[in-house]
């Protein structure tokens, strides 16, 4: 397989080239976004101030709609269509708008316990439910689906007989494929961005993109554009970044027309059309997760 390494970048300031628009879409309250569709719709949780949870959804049409069950929202897709888990009862759902009804998929597929996080276009849903029941997958030890994209490819963690963990990419008529580091973000082109020790790739079938180090990668989208930001961790990152193989990484970070007072974090998920998810300090010192947007001619 080819291995295709960048060699050398530059951090660009998008400032004259490209302002963007910093969205507080739970405010006043902070929140955790879990998921971000290419039509800039949102899901995710915030606490309350009992300690429980609550799902949303965010679509720039409808605004924040806060789901009228506890727990936490983990996937969106291009229709609007949520999974998460409930938290008191511990079952896995999912609900379409207008967000009135909800199916409990433990009571679906025989689970005591479950939860649901990633749905693909097509309603397909992977998550974890136990007593686990992996059919697609024969001769291995299912530990986690992570993510289904609309090709129907799903990424996960299995366990050998020896108990070392392994990461693949299952993708229909072709099967299981092994894969160099943990995956962080599948696209709709089958690409996966993945994570480990030596450093971050995309992988892809005409060889591994290997990303710029000092960074943290979290967010692929269609165009193998990643997002994340610098240093070792999520939380702790400052700043938000862009990379592309044709521009390199690109701060955007004060490039935030209305981003006064607040403090920019790694970006998270990244839309194809370049909005991001991103951690964020808000004027009030609190820690939550906005929506980042280029702006409008």
């Amino acid at each position: 397989m080819r291995h295709a390494v960048l060699l050398g970048f530059a951090v660009i300031s998008l400032c004259s080239a490209q302002s963007w628009v910093l969205y507080d879409i739970c405010a006043p309250d902070p929140c955790h976004v879990s998921s971000v569709n290419h039509s800039g719709s949102a899901t995710g949780f915030l606490p309350t101030p009992t300690g429980a949870l609550i799902p949303f959804v965010y679509t720039p049409q409808a605004g924040f709609i806060r789901l009228p069950i506890t727990g936490i929202a983990l996937g969106v897709n291009e229709f609007g269509d949520v999974v998460g888990g409930e938290r008191n009862q511990g079952y896995a759902f999912v609900s379409r708008p207008p967000y009135t009804q909800f199916v409990n998929l433990s009571t679906v597929f025989g689970w005591n316990t479950s939860e649901a996080v990633s749905i693909n276009d097509y309603g397909d849903i992977v998550g974890t439910g136990f007593p686990p029941t992996y059919p697609l997958f024969p001769g291995l030890n299912v530990v986690v689906l992570e993510h289904i994209n609309n090709r129907r490819q799903i990424v996960g963690l299995d366990q050998d007989s020896y108990g070392n963990l392994g990461y693949f990419l299952y993708t229909p008529g072709t099967g299981i494929t092994p894969l160099i580091g943990q995956p962080v973000s599948l696209s709709n082109t089958g690409h996966v961005l993945t994570s480990d020790s030596r450093g971050a790739y995309i992988l892809t079938p005409g060889g591994n993109i290997q990303l710029p180090a000092g960074y943290v990668w979290a967010g692929l989208n269609d165009n193998d554009e990643v997002v994340g930001g610098r240093g070792s961790s999520l939380t702790s990152s400052g700043g938000t970044f862009l990379y592309s193989q044709t521009s390199g990484v690109l701060e955007i970070s004060n490039s935030v027309s209305n981003g006064a007072g607040w403090t920019l974090g790694a970006g998270v998920f990244l839309s194809n059309n370049r909005v991001i998810s991103a951690y964020a300090v808000n004027p009030q010192g609190q820690q939550t997760q906005v929506l980042l947007a280029p702006a409008t001619p």
